[in-house]
C-alpha cells in the first residue's frame, strides 16, 4: 500500500514539476527582454539555446522571438532545426561538448538561456554535463 502512495505522490510531484518549468523558462526570457529593454540592447540583444527540435528549447526559443529578442543557436544537425526558425534566428552548427563551438557561439551575446535535454535518458550525460560546464 505504502508503494502505491508513494508512487502516486511521485507521480504528482513530477507533474507540477513539469508544468512549472515552461513557466520558468518563460520567466527567464522575460528577464532577458527586460534587460534589453532597459540598456536599450534590443538590436544587440542575442539568447543561445542549446537544444534538441522537441520540448522546451522549441517554446523558449518561440517565445524569445515574440518577446523581440535575437537568437542565435548552435545546433548539431541543420535537420533538427525546426522550419519555423529558419530565417528568423543565426544558427550557428557544433557540438555544446565542444569547448571551441561554445566559445564561438556565446562571443559577443548579452545573455545566454541554456537548455539541454536529456529526453528519457536517466544515466549520466555527457551533453548535459561537460555542454553546461563549456557555456558557463
Amino acid at each position: 500500500m505504502w508503494e502505491l502512495l508513494a508512487a502516486v505522490a511521485a507521480a504528482l510531484v513530477v507533474a507540477y514539476i513539469n508544468i512549472r518549468i515552461p513557466t520558468l523558462l518563460g520567466d527567464v526570457i522575460n528577464v532577458l527582454a527586460r534587460y534589453a529593454n532597459t540598456y536599450s540592447l534590443r538590436s544587440a540583444a542575442q539568447l543561445l539555446g542549446g537544444w534538441t527540435a522537441y520540448g522546451y528549447g522549441v517554446c523558449v526559443v518561440d517565445y524569445a522571438l515574440q518577446k523581440g529578442l535575437q537568437v542565435r543557436l548552435l545546433y548539431r544537425s541543420e535537420a533538427t532545426v525546426p522550419e519555423l526558425f529558419k530565417g528568423k534566428v543565426e544558427l550557428c552548427q557544433g557540438n555544446v561538448v565542444n569547448y571551441d563551438d561554445c566559445k564561438r557561439v556565446i562571443e559577443g551575446v548579452d545573455g545566454v538561456c541554456v537548455i539541454l535535454g536529456t529526453r528519457s535518458k536517466l544515466e549520466a550525460i555527457t551533453e548535459l554535463s561537460r555542454g553546461t560546464a563549456n557555456l558557463l
